[in-house]
């Protein structure tokens, strides 16, 4: 009978049959087998059905794990099964309790009723089985075959086989393919599995998918081990079968979590998905390799874990359909019409199954999922169809090849019977763009293959094909042609895959397969021209074996008597070989005796080729550098010209091209640590370029400190050309940064302060510390760096860098340059507040006081009001200076001038009210004195008629003086305000000038009627006057006349004329002072 799906079931019934004729002496016939079931037969009393169950499960067991204890998983719970204790035994009525079915009630001779009661007892045991093993009994006589007992081995519900016996000692065994397979094939012991498979997949859940390949590779080589070492029996099939199913199972489980926890297989992420795929084909590839290939002799046929080989396939739908609606999703969108695919509902049949799963119940789910799938896509393919006719039209006019590159995009939307279809004439116009395509392959073939005698040609079209690289051209060739084989081959494929129900599509693949048959033809005809032409030539490529191992010419070049042609040889074969080309004999025998040599002659040409080139790898300033090791190398060469040593002195050889390659290897690393250094160094100088002097002088000069500890840790003698080398590089890194330094110093340099102040001796703004002091502080700071090469040690003896400064003079002038600018800024800033110190020089070295010049100076009001808005002004100016002052390098405090500056301001303020109130004080003086003059003038009492005339002279005056005094007045007035302001508090009080002025003012206005009044009151008093005169007159006149002497002799008469006459002249007296008044009224 042929042989089993299952590998497991196939074990089990091989050890069935040994054990039934080993262990229990039982010849057993198989009667029947089909995909379920493998029926035996045999002799044996009812007696033994228990004996023989117990010995047949232990044989499972062991067949299945290599042992009679392991563990099996059945969905998501572990059974333990121990096959040393002996199954118990279970009464059919206790394990199956169905209440709408009767066993007991159902006839023995129907087959049709004896199929539905077996399927129902089935069917209630894998829904309500206990996860255990055991041994059901009793059953109903509708399970029985004529009614005879009947053992059934079950495991968690599934039936591993049932012993059925006759009436007679007929005994039926029937193994079920199916349970034993899913119950089985997955057991084994854990301590079994962790022995051989590696620790690391143990921890598998915790390991990223991309890691599994590394794992999967140690898996293989692990169980490739344990069979190598194993007995190769039975048993040993069985446990490799286990680990390689449970390897399979165990990478099902976890592909399940890890795409459900990316989203699904259905997900945004196509990782999981992919890495998941790739993963099962690698095992699924291992697993056929090791029982084909390797193990192919003794394991015979080749195992494949059938459950992971259809999630594999299920995973290759998966991707298939991403790729598909990938297609259909670049389609659409580049013609806009993305909104009529709606992706949630392609795959809402599909997010519920889980593919890893591999019962029938999911492969009807997965089944109907599909249909359901295409059923949705079928109106979305009508219009990726009409999408796709216009990305035909509109790359009609594009190279074959292209087309074809664009064509691809789109491989399985086009392959859709729908698309293909309705792309009838489109998919023809693509076949004879293939054909165009093929014509050119045709072209390029034949072109080629009959320039194959023009070498130039050749390596052009070697660079144009991109085949390999210093290849010979015979190897060029072929892979030209393997690179032609493939195109074409890629064209049949892209043709049967797209096109091959087209009318012309045979023809196509006819005249490809034709072109593929002329290439081989080609390929063996170039081939057997190479074997040719290398045995033509097999007496250059045969080594001489009595032939020295090197000779010198007579350039002193070294020479190695291995023939270059050979070591091509064995490249060739190499390449041809892995082509899967057939090398003659008489090749390979030149083959394999250069490569009895090979190593030897590679070591020589390797190390001779060193020797050759050592002048173009040292470099030039360090040759002196490797003297000792140069001259040591030339000696072991030149030592051994006295005895030629040959390939066949092979010892001698060996000891040789150690020495030699010892002298070699002792040259080339310290060459090397030469070459690493160099660099090294070059790497800190070329930082130099960009380290700072200026900034970062320490650091500057540490990387040269570190340049001469490698040089001196380096161990290396005869350095002085080596030095002196890196020294012109540290001279050119220096002065690079040296005349950027010199751009830049004056950026740099530390900050000096100095204070503003007044100096009293000249009364001009003055530094504190003196100008000279900052400058020369200033001079010696920038020195430090102009004068920095001078004192600069390099890795020798060399003095040029001393004459780094005199090279770069006008460097050195741009900073003398800029010094000189800078302290004329600082002058500059000290003459801006000259001005504002002249009030200090007033009084001093002969000049007049600040009080003289502004009284002298300021008369009007205005000239005060000038001079406080002016100070005001200053003062404002004073306050907005700033309280430093930065010029480059030099912090100029102004705190002291402005202190200084504003004692001036507020002492000419105090001169301006000092003054301003003098002069009002004047004026009030001057106004005082005007009333006293007219008050005194008015209240004077005119008697006299000249008085009046006196006083009215006197009023004229005074009249033509009030304007002034009015002018003074207002000029005192507006001071007076002025002065109010500046002090903040009443000026001067003048309340009883301003009432005497009203009072005298209106007396003066009103001077006119008290002059008529007095003038009324002079006329009374002159009338009364002349009266009264007249009176005294005529009282004279009457006395004289009455008192006259009547004579001379009168006694007193004399006395009394004399006294008469001065009474007399008395009256005349007053008769002319009337007279005159009364002149003067009148």
């Amino acid at each position: 009978m042929g042989r089993l799906n299952s590998a497991v079931a196939e074990g089990c019934v091989a050890v069935t049959e040994k054990a039934l004729k080993r262990r229990l002496g039982i010849t057993a016939n198989r009667a029947h087998q089909s995909e379920r079931t493998v029926e035996f037969t045999f002799t044996a009393s009812k007696d033994r059905l228990g004996e023989i169950s117990s010995a047949l499960f232990k044989e499972f067991v062991q067949a299945a794990c290599g042992s009679e204890q392991g563990r099996t998983k059945l969905g998501s719970v572990d059974v333990s099964v121990d096959a040393q204790k002996g199954l118990q035994s279970v009464l059919f009525t206790d394990v199956v309790r169905v209440h709408n079915f009767r066993f007991d009630e159902l006839p023995d001779d129907s087959p049709a009723i004896t199929a539905v009661a077996e399927a129902t007892y089935f069917r209630y045991l894998a829904k309500h089985s206990d996860a255990q093993a055991y041994a059901v009994t009793e059953f109903p006589k509708c399970l029985t075959a004529k009614g005879g007992p009947r053992l059934d081995v079950i495991i968690a519900g599934y039936v591993l086989f049932s012993l059925l016996s006759d009436d007679g000692d007929e005994v039926k065994l029937r193994m079920y393919i199916k349970n034993i397979d899913e119950v089985l094939g997955t057991m084994c012991t854990s301590s079994f599995a962790s022995t051989v498979l590696p620790h690391s997949w143990s921890n598998l859940d915790q390991l990223e998918p991309h890691q599994l390949v590394d794992l999967l590779e140690e898996t293989q080589l692990a169980i490739s081990d344990f069979w190598t070492d194993s007995a190769q029996d039975t048993r040993a099939r069985s446990q490799v079968i286990f680990l390689m199913t449970t390897i399979g199972s165990e990478l099902r489980e976890y592909f399940s979590k890890k795409t459900l926890a990316a989203g699904g297989v259905f997900g945004d992420s196509k990782s999981a998905t992919e890495m998941a795929l790739s993963c099962c084909d690698d095992w699924v590839n291992m697993c056929r390799n090791l029982t084909t290939i390797d193990w192919g002799a003794v394991w015979g046929g080749r195992f494949e874990d059938l459950q992971l080989r259809v999630v594999c396939d299920r995973l290759r739908v998966v991707a298939s359909l991403r790729d598909l609606v990938g297609e259909i999703v670049e389609l659409l969108n580049a013609s806009g019409e993305l909104h009529f695919l709606r992706k949630e509902t392609l795959w809402e049949a599909m997010e519920s199954i889980d593919i890893f799963q591999t019962t029938a119940a999911v492969e009807k789910q997965w089944d109907a999922a599909l249909s359901a799938f295409y059923r949705r896509l079928e109106p979305v393919e009508h219009r990726c169809a009409a999408a796709l006719r216009d990305f035909f039209g509109e790359r009609g006019n594009l190279a074959p090849q292209t087309i074809l590159n664009e064509v691809v995009k789109f491989r399985q939307l086009i392959r859709r019977p729908v698309v293909a279809k309705e792309l009838v004439s489109e998919r023809d116009a693509l076949l004879a763009k293939l054909n165009e395509r093929l014509q050119g392959i045709r072209l390029e073939f034949e072109h080629r293959a009959e320039s194959t005698e023009d070498d130039l040609f050749l390596e052009d079209e070697d660079r144009r094909c991109q085949t390999g690289r210093f290849m010979p051209g015979v190897v060029n060739n072929m892979i030209w042609l393997r690179q032609l084989r493939g195109r074409v081959e890629e064209m049949i494929k892209m043709c049967k895959s797209l096109l091959l129900d087209l009318q012309n599509a045979r023809e196509f693949v006819l005249a490809a397969d034709t072109l593929l048959e002329e290439i081989g033809d080609y390929e063996l005809e170039l081939y057997k021209h190479w074997a040719m032409d290398v045995e033509d030539n097999s007496h250059a490529l045969i080594l001489d074996a009595n032939a020295p191992l090197m000779d010198i010419d007579a350039n002193g070049r070294v020479e190695v008597n291995y023939p270059e042609r050979l070591v091509q040889l064995i490249r060739e074969v190499r390449i041809f070989r892995g082509l899967g080309l057939r090398i003659t004999g008489e090749i390979q025998r030149m083959v394999d005796q250069g490569i009895c040599f090979y190593r030897n002659g590679v070591s020589l040409k390797q190390i001779a080729s060193t020797y050759n080139s050592m002048t173009k790898d040292i470099i030039p300033c360090t040759r002196a550098m490797l003297l000792e090791p140069a001259l040591f190398f030339e000696n072991i060469i030149t030592a051994s010209g006295d005895r030629k040593l040959t390939w066949r002195n092979v010892e001698d050889a060996e000891r040789f091209i150690g020495k030699l390659r010892t002298a070699s290897q002792s040259l080339t690393d310290a060459n090397r640590r030469l070459h690493r250094l160099h660099k090294e160094i070059e790497a800190i100088v070329v930082e130099l370029f960009s380290v700072d002097l200026l900034r970062s002088r320490e650091r500057w000069m540490g990387k040269v400190h570190t340049i001469r500890e490698k040089m001196e840790m380096s161990g290396f003698k005869n350095m002085e050309t080596w030095k002196l080398f890196w020294d012109v590089q540290l001279y050119k890194a220096m002065e690079y940064q040296y005349q950027l330094g010199l751009e830049s110093l004056h950026e740099v340099v530390a900050e000096m302060k100095a204070d503003i102040v007044y100096d009293q001796e000249t009364g001009l703004a003055a530094l504190r510390p003196s100008l000279e002091v900052i400058r020369g502080q200033y001079y010696q700071r920038i020195k430090d760096f102009m004068t920095f090469p001078l004192g600069f040690r390099g890795c020798g003896e060399n003095e040029f860098f001393k004459e780094m400064p005199a090279r770069n003079e006008r460097g050195i002038f741009a900073v003398m340059q800029h010094a000189a600018q800078l302290f004329k800024k600082v002058q500059q800033e000290l003459k801006r507040f000259h001005p504002l110190l002249i009030i200090g020089q007033c009084g001093r070295n002969g000049n007049p006081s600040l009080e003289e010049i502004v009284g002298k100076t300021l008369t009007e009001v205005q000239h005060w009001e000038q001079g406080i808005r002016l100070l005001k002004q200053k003062g404002k100016e004073i306050n907005a200076e700033e309280l430093f002052i930065k010029c480059g390098c030099i912090t100029l405090c102004t705190a002291s001038i402005k202190g200084t500056v504003e004692d001036h301001l507020y002492k000419l303020s105090e001169v301006l009210r000092v003054t301003l109130r003098r002069s009002a004080e004047n004026h009030l003086r001057r106004i005082d004195a005007y009333l006293v003059e007219v008050s005194g003038s008015l209240d004077s009492t005119l008697t006299k008629l000249d008085e009046i005339g006196a006083a009215n002279v006197h009023h004229a005056y005074l009249v033509e003086q009030r304007p002034a005094m009015e002018v003074e007045f207002y000029h005192f007035y507006n001071k007076n305000m002025l002065l109010q302001n500046m002090a903040n508090r009443a000026g001067l009080d003048f309340a009883k000038t301003r009432d005497e002025w009203d009072r005298v003012m209106h007396r003066l206005d009103s001077y006119e009627s008290e002059m008529e009044e007095q003038m009324d009151k002079l006329k009374a008093v002159i009338e009364e006057s002349v009266k009264s005169w007249q009176k005294k007159l005529e009282r004279f006149t009457n006395q004289w006349h009455e008192l006259k002497p009547k004579s001379a002799d009168s006694p007193n008469a004399v006395q009394f004329v004399k006294d008469q006459q001065e009474k007399f002249k008395a009256l005349e007296a007053e008769e002319r002072n009337v007279s005159s008044s009364a002149n003067t009224s009148s």
